[in-house]
This record gives C-alpha cells, structure tokens and sequence, in this order.
C-alpha cells in the first residue's frame, strides 16, 4: 500500500499546491486488485494516509464475472451484469466491510467507480 500512497501524495502535492487546480476534489482511490484483499483491509487506512480532507469522494471498483469463461463471454449482458445475485453479493460486501461507513466516518461519500467483467485473463484461458 506504501506506493498507492506515496502516488496519492504526489497528486495531491502537484494538485493542491497550485491554485488554479487546488480545488478541483481528488477522487480515489479508483484502485482493485481483483482479489478483495485491498479494499476490505487497506481501505480505510488508504483514507488515513492520504488525508480525507485532501479528497472529494472515495471509489471502488466491483468486478463480478470473468470473460476468460466462455459461459461469461457469451452471456455477458448489462443485464447479467445487474443480475439480482451480484446486487446481493455487492450489498453484502459493503455491509461487511463497512465501506460506507468506513468512508462517512470520514467525512466522504462512497461511490461505485466502475464495474464490469475482468478482462485481464491468461491467453490459455480465453
């Protein structure tokens, strides 16, 4: 995590230290790395280290299906993607690990950046 931090703070020293783009809101920290490990633990000491007075809005990203399935790749809809299951699934996770509150405790809102299929897949398997 020391690197996304040190990464933010250069944004945020290039940013704010300028006064034609001091206030444009920083939003962050648009970063998954499709395991779930960093945003249900480094989340919020994300937050901390880079200072929620320096963003506007927190963001995370949900990647519920894998094209590198061939089942995916052929059902691959907006509406599998809006599929009851993963809105549950979705819901359950933001329950659990407390992301709005997490955010909101902090004075930040919580948004859903992006959310799609995993397209990074291994050539063997797509």
């Amino acid at each position: 995590m020391a690197t996304l931090e040190n990464d933010w703070n250069g944004y945020i020293t290039a940013f704010k230290g300028n006064t034609t783009t001091a206030p444009v809101a920083l939003v962050g920290p648009a970063y998954d790395d499709q395991s779930d490990v960093w945003r249900n633990s480094n989340f919020a000491p994300w937050m901390d280290a880079v200072g929620p007075s320096n963003l506007g809005l927190t963001t995370l990203h949900e990647y519920p299906t894998d094209t590198c399935s061939k089942a995916d790749k052929k059902a691959l809809t907006i509406s599998s993607l809006l599929a009851q299951s993963l809105i549950a699934n979705y819901q359950s996770m933001v329950t659990t690990n407390n992301w709005i509150g997490n955010a909101n405790s902090r004075g930040l809102q919580l948004e859903l950046g992006e959310t799609n299929s995993t397209v990074l897949c291994r050539k063997s398997r797509c």
